[in-house]
């Protein structure tokens, strides 16, 4: 029976090695002494206890709840702008500095809205917003600009969260009082009631399924190949990769443009195929489609490693 966890050696500050503890046993490590130091603190702790002194317990404060900022990315295997990862975790000794890096999902994206919450769960929207601010005047640069969101919490409470432009050093930053404050059964139900206004009202992106009726004609996209694959992207996903405010993650940005890539190529070769290739091309071109239309990740990252090694098969026996 384990109750709790505790991080000791300097090895353990490893992020991988608390996500591979907290997967195994659903537990999150407790933080409350610094890994490189508690080693030696615990050896000087026995030597007075071996040399016949009262050893008094030592109090450290730490961060009663997780903070950090939604971002875009899979959630249950499906895109999101609500994911959330915290860049402080709970029982985190204070006073604390964090930074994690963010990256652009669009060129030329001049501008990112942080949204902070408090909490746990992967998605941001079952977590508390406890504050918002833009951080915009981005360089005019292409998609992956990195953006560092730094925040420090002290033993007052007060969070101070930074968003800085790595390549200029371009900062904005906002500072949240109180952030560790308990909140009241009736505060925590205003504040959801608050992320659920909203959410209804357009202020975050709309989460509707893709509307079935948008079929695609594969016919039509041999005549007119990229414009058509544009009018066959779902809606939410197409708007969300044009929201200039919105983080991608890095990993589905390059999955959906390499399948985008690998059909134009494909609609290329069409007319030099045969007719048995060209209708298993034509069949592999609709079930990317369905997959991007429904955000069926898996069948995606499937119908490109197929489609993909026709094209090799068709280009070798030119």
């Amino acid at each position: 029976q384990v109750d709790e966890i505790l991080l000791v050696g300097g090895a353990t500050r490893t992020p991988l090695v608390t996500e591979l503890l907290q997967e195994a046993t659903g537990l999150t490590p407790r933080q409350e002494l610094h890994p490189d130091l508690c080693v030696a603190f615990g050896a000087g702790v026995l030597a007075a206890r071996l040399a016949g002194h009262a050893v008094d317990r030592v109090l450290v404060d730490v961060s009663p709840y997780s903070f950090g900022p939604s971002y875009f990315g899979l959630l249950n295997g499906m895109p999101s702008e609500h994911c959330y990862r915290p860049i402080i975790s709970r029982n985190t000794p204070l006073p604390v500095s964090r930074t994690e890096s963010y990256f652009t999902m669009v060129d030329n994206q001049p501008a990112w809205e942080v949204s902070i919450y408090q909490g746990d769960d992967p998605n941001a929207l079952n977590n508390i917003l406890v504050g918002r601010f833009l951080a915009e005047g981005f360089s005019r640069v292409p998609a992956g600009n990195e953006i560092m969101c730094r925040m420090e919490l002290d033993l007052d409470g007060i969070l101070r969260v930074t968003a800085t432009e790595k390549r200029t050093g371009l900062a904005k930053q906002i500072t949240i009082e109180g952030a560790t404050t308990a909140m009241s059964d009736s505060d925590m139900l205003q504040a959801r009631q608050r992320m659920q206004e909203l959410f209804r009202t357009g202020e975050f992106a709309n989460d509707d399924e893709f509307d079935d009726d948008e079929a695609f004609d594969d016919d039509e996209a041999f005549d007119d190949d990229s414009d058509a694959f544009d009018e066959t992207f779902d809606r939410e996903i197409r708007d969300l990769l044009a929201d200039p405010t919105t983080e991608l993650d890095r990993e589905l940005r390059v999955q959906i443009s390499e399948a985008r890539a690998l059909l134009e190529r494909s609609r290329r070769l069409l007319d030099r195929m045969t007719a048995e290739d060209r209708e298993e091309a034509i069949a592999l071109h609709e079930q990317i489609e369905e997959a991007l239309a429904m955000a069926q990740w898996p069948l995606l990252q499937t119908a490109v490693t197929a489609l993909a090694d026709l094209l090799f098969y068709v280009e070798e026996n030119e």
